[in-house]
């Protein structure tokens, strides 16, 4: 391959796309990083989910649940897994947000502040997937074609 012919590969690669599909090829890595955050009762921030369990009993029940890994009285927002189970990733405008298609939802988001999106430590864990699919589809379009 020439230099030229290296050059217009180059020009003829939509980076917005590149770095968009790069997220959606690792869009269910996202969503259980985020999952993995709120299990452990942790916001995007990195700080406990507020407002603790107000409910002793219910604190209590929550603790003997063999999915519950958040402190003593730090909400995860688990309970059957539908709401773990919705959440997904959405792409757009070189920007990804996550949510959960789960009816409970919306009311669980504006009880609980920054349940959706990574915190540091899995921002950069993402990064590193994310850089590598990005890499992987960039060798592809300049080495074939």
């Amino acid at each position: 391959m020439t230099i030229r012919e290296l050059n217009n590969k180059l020009k003829a690669i939509d980076l917005q796309y590149m770095k968009e599909e790069s997220v959606f090829q690792n869009r269910e890595k996202i969503a259980e990083l985020n999952k993995e955050q709120l299990h452990q009762g942790l916001t995007n921030k990195g700080t406990s989910i507020t407002p603790f369990y107000k409910r002793r009993w219910y604190a209590e029940f929550k603790t003997l649940l063999p999915s519950y890994e958040a402190p003593n009285n730090v909400p995860d927002l688990y309970l059957n897994g539908d709401f773990y189970n919705g959440i997904d990733v959405e792409i757009s405008d070189n920007e990804y947000s996550i949510y959960s298609k789960d009816e409970k939802s919306d009311d669980l988001s504006s009880k609980y502040k920054d349940i959706f999106g990574l915190n540091e430590k899995n921002i950069e864990t993402a990064r590193q997937f994310v850089t590598k699919t990005f890499v992987n589809l960039m060798k592809g379009k300049l080495l074939n074609n």
